[in-house]
């Protein structure tokens, strides 16, 4: 510790800084025969003995030759502008203080990493030992996700939407690095990438069925009153919905907040980065090495349900083809698709071994044209103009339902199951339809965001803002537009003309299944010729070579039905164009498979490894086959729903996640504010007047030194926040079981004045009300569930209570932060807010001049005048160091 003292006057200013925690303090103190803390004797009034400003200088200078610091006047740690740089690759980063290991070229974070490994492989064991338990218990927690958090994960994609449009245009021109940089990728290079990655093979499985399904069971197509027309429309306008702005909005608040952290600002190219202006110097320790460990599993979750759906696709292929038997018992159904998995892994794992310059870029370039070579045939083939028009008509119904209708339907009525007041008149949409389509898509995109944002980021250096969002969100939006209504446009008609069919069978011919195609009972042959019957027309072929056509059978065979309709018996050997056409489309699904499983790979071990662009190929490896591994087992423990078990793993995954987004659209727009002025070089929010302890540092703190094993960076060592100080502690555990004891001290210090008394102990008895009330409420609900309802309102009023206390103290004191915030941690993390406020208090009482007889100190930079005309610390002019941001220890102390 340094102090430093000076006597002006007959006042005495003192200023402290500290490099060591508490223990290694009092071992100085010993070795230097002091008995007493320095600052005990610091006197209170104008009346100070120059025997104690002597003591005080001599133990100054006496510290200040045995303890190095960084800087002796303002604080103990390096800001980003002093830190040092490493180069990784092309790209130049701070030296962050984050956890690392080292075995020759491999270099990993064990703690982020062993929280995905245990994670995942922890999950595909369970799967592969007990399946049929696993599928159990993943169904129901998808179930309850559904059910109880529809209302979260709906409301949180407008926002993420209308929050980027508000970014784009106040912070569109802000680039990505420095002003005059190129990007590294052209623009349809760029595009391919983002598309490919953020696209995969579910456009391939869902491009002609989801249309199709959403031809009944939603709320639009089961109300009675509607035409085929309007309900067909609907249907397509809600695919659009599931693939439009919403979806992709997501992606852009990591990609943007990313990408301006790595390449404004220098931070690592990780996830953590996007919560500094939050989190700040905690984001390189053990809060950051969860978050990245987290998004860890939550991206190889969202990859294993693409991989999932390109095996199941891939499969249905070779069964149209006769490559399979079309009645595959579950073992072989499995076998094929693990076999599948196997060899899609290998070929995209040498793909992310070969780099993104090479193997990335040129496979999604690939992969981008083949689909286009697809959806052109498919469009030439059709009723071109009934796609054109649809395109149109669909652009504007789109526009028009989706703005705000749809982007907040939760299917409020819908949901309620029988017993709970379900609709009687029978067009209710079903009870599973939110869970099953919307509710799954937003947190699949969710649950994609981390990896396709990161990815996205990789590639954006050089461009702007506003680049970065078109090509993310305008132009993904129009190919989906092109897409679907290419494909589910097909899908749609020919489901139509295959009732016609039957209509027409039935009619003519009183049998439905007069035109049933021999080999299928849901497709019909259409008459290539005029059929005439007794003389009279009764149906015109205008589309000579479509058929056979086919009602909606399943999700994994639709799109084969579209492409075997193009038959052309006449001029095309071996029954027509479908065959040729269908191993194209297999071919073209397995190569996105492999840029879904290449890009989450190099994306995983970016997180793994602290962001890090230059990795051993077997950290890739070992990410490739982990990502394998998952889908495997999800598959396995599906069987033949195996669809279901895929998609259980993105609704799980995704759903804690959606509250990673909530945080993002504070820092992104943080970022955004700092890079708008190019003298920002480096982003330093460890500077500003913040509480001395955070909500998340203080007795959690102890996780970074279980994290570190003991081992804890010399940086965090000088910032105290290694481990929890005594005082952390003891006003955790009072705040949790006495909070009437913490919240007394709080208001009768802060709000000292005489005529405040009773206000005071009156605050202090109905928050102990409100508080035990809860608990005694909520314990009772066993006996008497209605006392819920009122536990409830206490709990609710007891946060309200400390929230306004907190946000008084924080703007008084010129704190950042924010209501919101205050709210959330008095509510869910109140022990925590009452130790923090404690120190504040307490520290404050202190350095106003009437310091409480404690044996804690004070760790950090602080500055203290406690002449009687100076009641708040003197800070220099010259000095914008973070006087608050510090560690304050006054209370009784158990050990540092």
């Amino acid at each position: 510790m340094t102090v430093e003292a000076t006597d002006k006057e007959g006042s005495v200013e003192v200023k402290i800084t500290s490099m060591m925690t508490s223990k290694e303090l009092e071992d100085e103190s010993n070795k230097e025969d002091k008995k007493d803390d320095p600052l005990a004797s610091v006197p209170v009034d104008n009346e100070v003995s120059s025997e104690a400003s002597e003591d005080l200088k001599k133990e100054a200078e006496d510290l200040k030759k045995e303890v190095p610091t960084h800087d002796p006047t303002t604080r103990s740690f390096p800001t980003n502008a002093e830190r040092g740089m490493i180069e990784d690759g092309a790209l130049t980063v701070l030296d962050v203080p984050m956890r690392e290991f080292n075995m020759g070229p491999i270099s990993f974070n064990p703690f982020t990493s062993m929280i995905g490994i245990i994670a995942l492989w922890g999950l595909a064991i369970w799967c592969m030992v007990n399946p049929e338990q696993a599928l159990e218990n993943l169904l129901e927690t998808r179930a309850n996700v559904g059910l109880y958090f529809t209302w979260f994960i709906i409301i949180t994609k407008p926002l993420a939407f209308f929050w980027v449009l508000y970014i784009a245009y106040k912070f569109g021109d802000v680039k990505f690095g420095e002003r005059d940089e190129e990007p590294e990728f052209n623009g349809m290079q760029f595009f391919s990438m983002i598309f490919a990655a953020g696209v995969a093979v579910g456009i391939f499985y869902y491009g002609v069925a989801e249309p199709l399904w959403h031809q009944d069971s939603h709320w639009y197509a089961n109300a009675g009153y509607r035409s085929q027309d309007e309900i067909d429309q609907m249907a397509m306008t809600y695919t659009l919905f599931h693939w439009g702005f919403m979806a992709w909005a997501v992606y852009i608040l990591v990609a943007v907040t990313t990408a301006l952290a790595a390449y404004r600002f220098k931070l690592p190219l990780t996830f953590r980065s996007c919560f500094y202006p939050i989190l700040g110097e905690y984001t390189w320790g053990w809060l950051g090495d969860v978050i990245d460990g987290f998004s860890i599993v939550t991206t190889v979750s969202g990859v294993c349900t693409s991989l999932g759906l390109g095996a199941i696709q891939i499969t249905a292929g070779f069964q149209r083809l006769g490559w399979a038997d079309k009645e595959l018992t579950t073992d072989e159904l499995v076998l094929i698709q693990t076999i599948l998995i196997i060899c899609i892994t290998a070929v995209a794992t040498a793909s992310v071994i070969s780099g993104l310059s090479i193997g990335i870029k040129y496979l999604s370039m690939f992969a981008f044209g083949l689909g286009m070579v697809l959806t052109f045939i498919v469009l030439t083939l059709e009723n071109t103009h009934f796609i054109l028009n649809l395109q149109v008509q669909s652009i504007g119904h789109f526009l028009q339902w989706t703005t705000f209708q749809m982007n907040f339907q939760t299917d409020a009525f819908g949901q309620l199951r029988e017993g709970e007041g379900r609709a009687v008149d029978g067009n209710a949409a079903a009870a599973w339809w939110m869970e099953a389509w919307t509710v799954f898509y937003w947190n699949w995109w969710t649950s994609w965001a981390c990896f396709v944002g990161l990815f996205v980021a990789r590639i954006s250096r050089g461009r702007t803002v506003g680049e970065l969002i078109i090509y993310s969100l305008v132009a993904p939006f129009l190919y989906c537009l092109f897409w679907f209504c290419i494909w589910g446009g097909a899908g749609l008609r020919q489901s139509r003309q295959a009732l016609e069919m039957q209509e027409l069978g039935q009619e003519h011919f009183n049998d439905t299944s007069y035109f049933q195609h021999g080999v299928s009972d849901y497709c019909y042959d259409v008459p290539q010729e005029d059929l005439w019957l007794n003389g009279t027309l009764i149906f015109t072929n205008y589309l000579k070579g479509i058929t056979p056509v086919c009602v909606f059978e399943s999700t994994d065979a639709s799109s084969f039905n579209v492409l075997y309709s193009f038959s052309y018996p006449s001029s095309f050997p071996n029954g027509g164009m479908g065959s040729v056409l269908t191993v194209l489309y297999l071919f073209a699904v397995a190569v996105y498979f492999c840029t879904s499983s290449d890009s989450g790979s190099l994306v995983v071990d970016f997180l793994a490894s602290n962001g890090k662009h230059e990795h051993h190929w077997l950290q890739r490896l070992f990410w490739a086959l982990t990502e394998g591994a998952v889908a495997i087992a999800l598959l396995n423990a599906g069987g033949r729903d195996g669809l279901a078990a895929v998609q259980a793993a993105s609704i799980i995954a995704g759903l804690p996640f959606t509250l990673f987004l909530v945080f993002l659209m504070q820092t992104m727009y943080e970022f955004c504010e700092q890079a708008v002025d190019d003298n920002n070089k480096f982003y330093e929010p460890h500077l500003r007047k913040e509480f001395r302890m955070p909500v998340y540092g203080g007795i959690f703190n102890v996780m970074e030194l279980a994290a570190s094993l003991g081992g804890v960076h010399h940086e965090r060592v000088a910032m105290g926040i290694d481990r929890p100080q005594g005082v952390h502690v003891v006003e955790f555990f009072k705040g949790l079981f006495l909070p009437f004891v913490s919240l007394l001290e709080i208001v009768t210090t802060f709000y000292s004045d005489p005529s405040q008394k009773i206000s005071n102990l009156l605050t202090v008895g109905i928050y102990t009300f409100l508080h035990f009330g809860w608990i005694v409420l909520f314990c009772a609900t066993s006996a008497y569930p209605a006392l819920r309802a009122w536990g409830w309102v206490c709990f609710f009023m007891n946060g309200c209570l400390l929230t306004s206390i907190k946000t008084h103290y924080r703007t008084t004191n010129s704190l950042h932060g924010n209501i919101v915030g205050d709210f959330f941690t008095s509510l869910f993390f109140f022990p925590q807010v009452f130790a923090q406020l404690i120190i504040e208090v307490r520290a404050n009482d202190f350095i106003s001049g009437a310091p409480q007889e404690t044996e804690g100190l004070i760790d950090g930079a602080e500055e203290i005048s406690p002449a009687d005309d100076s009641p708040e610390p003197t800070v220099p002019a010259e000095d914008k160091t973070n006087t608050s941001n510090v560690n304050v220890a006054l209370g009784p102390e158990i050990s540092a």
